[in-house]
């Protein structure tokens, strides 16, 4: 995760073992994040704490969403 000066955008990468490379725009509101792919997209919210992220579910190319599975992370 980073910010892109050329952009001025927040972007996301992931890179796999087996040859998949992933990458986002992000946009951030208050306390959502939105993840933007080619093929990919999800919403991720976080606690007021900060400590707890859940995923509501969705997913999907960018701007079609698509039920993919719940999540919820909590840092200790």
């Amino acid at each position: 995760m980073g910010w892109d000066e050329g952009t001025g955008r927040y972007f996301a990468r992931s890179f796999e073992n087996h040859g998949f490379y992933r990458h986002c725009e992000v946009a951030v509101g208050g306390r959502v994040w939105t993840l933007s792919g080619e093929t990919e997209s999800a919403r991720i919210g976080l606690s007021e704490d900060g400590r707890r992220q859940t995923s509501p579910g969705s997913g999907g190319p960018k701007d079609v969403w698509l039920p993919l599975c719940d999540r919820v992370a909590t840092r200790k």
